[in-house]
């Protein structure tokens, strides 16, 4: 298995949040955008949507993806690492 991604946000409020992410996260982002994880490449709005995937799962965020975005001032540039054996 792959070493767990973390993304570091940091919120136009100040505050700053660890999101690690986990295969529920990848697989959510998979059904949103059709696509393979694999084929993301440096596309702000699919690790934007990761990260945000792996904050709501964490219980660290309770509001939607699109409402997410206005917060969001920089996540930690992360490569996504797809889980071995897939």
């Amino acid at each position: 298995m792959a070493t767990p991604t973390v993304f570091e946000v940091q919120l136009s409020d100040g505050r700053s949040m660890s999101a690690t992410v986990k295969v529920a996260d990848l697989i959510a982002f998979e059904r949103q955008y059709d696509k393979s994880v694999s084929d993301i490449g440096n596309r702000i709005e699919y690790s934007t949507f990761i990260a945000w995937a792996a904050l709501k799962r964490q219980g660290d965020l309770n509001v939607e993806f699109e409402d997410f975005l206005p917060l969001v001032e920089v996540t930690t540039d992360a490569e996504i690492e797809s889980p071995k054996g897939s």
